[in-house]
């Protein structure tokens, strides 16, 4: 059979011209074109040496696209070249690169190692593809594999499927061992992958770690030290803390302990109070502390003197508080609590798994205490509080709107209003974030409240919005007998979703939906740039809509949010200009785009935008002193010179609708007054500032006079 031609892979994840893309193409594409060529022919002069060493750079630095457009200029000759690449892609988590370049290599009667099957694998389980994993392993050479790659290839795969399920890793693991793989005898690396893969949050999951290292210990190969200080590790995390001391003493594992195992044992003995245990451990003299394990011991004592009964009374108590921030990828969280705060000097940790399902930050929850190693409170049982009767009542102390102004003239035909707005989703609404507020403004119950309010006021015929999680009901916005067209964002590029994206929403007794489109940046490819060209995650949603009372032109409703921080203006320009050639492929004259751009008045998205449309307020963005206007305040913002700038538009089609009427803008003086602020120079309350307004952004609100048939 003849050799395929070398490999090269696509841009975006695929094996070169098979990555499929949307149909939008962006602007600048004959641009991006002439630089790409310049970075293939630069890499073209570079020997195999020097490529290896750049991919090895690029994946330090999870540069992945860069990756990808050098390897579209290069062949896979050799095996450190391809482990180089294939641990890029990783990186990326582009399995299917990944896996395409692995296939392509094996073709050319190239053999790979160990080192690139794993790459391969853990590529596959960061992106949690499973049936890739599946392949893969069915596929293995296992002869033509050194010996001792064997373990190597087998912890990957375990450690691949348990990047999303801890069952599946020792499915993988149960299945390799009925293949009789010898390589699985030579090391205990495979189990304790499988050991490490069993989340914390399970119940009784210490146990299911332990079982593990005795099957070892049983089954072989020889336990290692390794799986000693997991097994330790999983029952100190649990509080178990007989079992870790059981653990330590290596009754059960023929292995001996060392300074790591002694001191997570220690600390296990700390945690309980145990510090008479602490300090056997640390006299028996089988292992030579360290001053990691005097610190340790020094803490049990402590805790047990903060234990004592003249002390102890109020960690039995139910204390009140509010939920502060909390984030499923660390697994933790923290509870605001005055009277705790002010004895500890710091807020209550609080583990993710304690927290109910749906629970957002700003919740009010009771609970009940207990010391870590430290001596620092955590929570150890918690309680949801009902609020819903407060909550209710916000909506009558929110910021006044003003009446919505005439501009220009007066226009025959429909008149319809508009309103769009970044409504800061739940998800994202934290007190990690909003560091200068109050955590009772973050609560999503309370600020649905303020949300339905503003609406049921305002009364649109189409709502435009940005960081809604298009999951929840609209009966929390008050948005009941809306039509709707929404999309979500992708993932992280670590695997973990993000909850929010836009919507566009409409009364169906006034418009019918004609076509939606809705699209993905990340899908494009960007022009070579020297900044930040990290996957955003951003979206763009296009609706056209139809009269169902009248012969008035269909009208494109586009909302999109843009990625945001000041440096990464470049990035937005692109985005928009990718939204602009969406548009223009949609092929609609009367286009209203809507949405948070995250671009100042002056700037180069702003002006690329301004030369198609015009802005429903661009007679009174320029201004930049306190009779300046704003849509978006942040008061820590910029290093602590706050922010307080139009960042949210309505832009409009010269030829396309009207615009008759606007909710004017308020001006930074007048958002000093509203929020009783401090006076100039010092920055801006962030808009939540004391509760009387439910997200960071001001909205967009516009009468537009709709055209007749063209």
């Amino acid at each position: 059979m003849a050799a395929r031609p070398a490999p090269r892979i696509g841009i975006f994840g695929g094996a070169g011209g098979d990555t499929k893309l949307s149909p939008t193409r962006h602007v600048d594409k004959a641009s991006t074109s002439v630089k790409m060529g310049s970075r293939r022919r630069k890499a073209e002069a570079l020997s195999a040496k020097e490529l290896t060493q750049l991919l090895a750079l690029y994946a330090r630095q999870s540069l992945w696209r860069s990756a990808a457009v050098l390897l579209e200029a290069q062949e896979v000759k050799d095996l450190p070249f391809l482990g180089a690449a294939l641990a890029v892609l990783e990186k990326g988590r582009q399995w299917a690169a990944a896996c395409q370049l692995l296939e392509d290599f094996q073709l050319r009667r190239l053999f790979p190692d160990g080192g690139a099957l794993a790459s391969v694998l853990m590529a596959c389980g960061r992106a949690e593809h499973w049936p890739a994993v599946c392949q893969l392993l069915e596929r293995v050479r296992w002869d033509e594999l050194k010996t001792a790659d064997w373990p190597r290839v087998t912890t990957a795969a375990i450690t691949a499927f348990g990047f999303g399920r801890w069952s599946r890793a020792h499915w993988a693991l149960e299945k390799l061992r009925a293949t009789g793989l010898e390589g699985l005898k030579l090391s205990a690396a495979p189990v304790n992958a499988a050991m490490r893969c069993v989340p914390e949050r399970m119940g009784s999951f210490w146990q299911r770690v332990l079982v593990c290292a005795e099957e070892l210990n049983l089954r072989g190969p020889c336990p290692d030290q390794i799986t000693l200080n997991t097994a330790v590790q999983a029952c100190a995390s649990a509080a178990a803390w007989e079992a870790a001391v059981a653990a330590f003493k290596a009754s059960a594992l023929a292995v001996r302990p060392d300074a790591v195992s002694l001191n997570t044992a220690i600390s296990a003995c700390a945690r309980a109070r145990e510090w008479q245990r602490s300090l056997g451990l640390l006299l028996e003299g089988s292992v030579a502390p360290t001053v990691v394990s005097f610190n340790a011991a020094t803490r049990a004592c402590k805790l047990w003197q903060a234990g004592s009964p003249d002390s102890l009374g109020w960690m039995d108590e139910w204390h009140g508080g509010l939920l502060r921030s909390f984030s499923s990828a660390t697994g933790y969280g923290f509870i605001f609590s005055p009277e705790l705060r002010q004895r500890f000097g710091r807020d209550v940790y609080v583990p993710v798994s304690l927290l109910p399902p749906g629970i957002c930050c700003g919740a009010s929850v009771q609970f009940t205490l207990a010391l870590n190693d430290k001596g620092q409170p955590q929570c150890r049982q918690l309680i949801e509080q009902d609020t819903s009767e407060a909550d209710a009542m916000a909506m009558f102390d929110m910021l006044p709107l003003e009446e919505l102004e005439p501009v220009g003239g007066m226009f025959p035909g429909q008149t319809t209003r508009v309103l769009s707005w970044n409504i800061l989703a739940p998800s994202l609404c934290s007190g990690a974030f909003f560091k200068d507020l109050h955590p009772e403004v973050f609560r999503w119950q309370r600020r649905a409240a303020q949300i339905k309010a503003l609406f049921f006021s305002l009364a649109p015929e189409i709502v435009c919005l940005q960081e809604v999680e298009v999951e929840r009901p609209l009966e929390e916005l008050g948005l009941t007998g809306y039509a709707t067209a929404q999309v979500q964002r992708p993932a992280k590029s670590d695997g973990s979703p993000r909850k929010d994206g836009c919507m566009v929403a409409w009364s169906p007794q006034i418009f019918e939906l004609v076509r939606q489109h809705h699209f993905c940046y990340d899908d494009f490819p960007q022009p070579a740039a020297d900044g930040d060209t990290s996957p955003s995650g951003h979206v763009a949603l296009l609706v056209e809509l139809r009269s169902r009372s009248s012969c008035c032109a269909p009208l494109l409703v586009a909302t999109t949010h843009l990625a945001w921080r000041e440096e990464r203006e470049e990035l937005r320009r692109w985005q928009a200009s990718v939204l602009v050639e969406a548009i223009h492929q949609f092929g609609s004259a009367d286009v209203v785009i809507c949405g948070d751009l995250n671009c100042v008045p002056g700037s180069s998205t702003h002006g690329f935008l301004s030369g198609f449309f015009h802005s429903a307020h661009q007679d009174v963005e320029g201004a930049t002193d306190e009779l300046g206007r704003c849509t978006a305040t942040n008061a820590l913002a910029r290093e602590g010179r706050g922010f307080a700038e139009i960042i949210d538009y309505c832009w409009l089609r010269p030829q396309g609708p009207g615009l008759v009427r606007r909710l004017p803008l308020p001006s930074r003086a007048k958002l000093r007054r509203l929020l009783r602020s401090a006076p100039a120079p010092a920055p801006l309350p962030t808009l939540m500032q004391g509760g009387h307004w439910p997200s960071d952004h001001w909205p967009i609100v516009v009468d537009l006079s709709l055209r007749g048939p063209r």
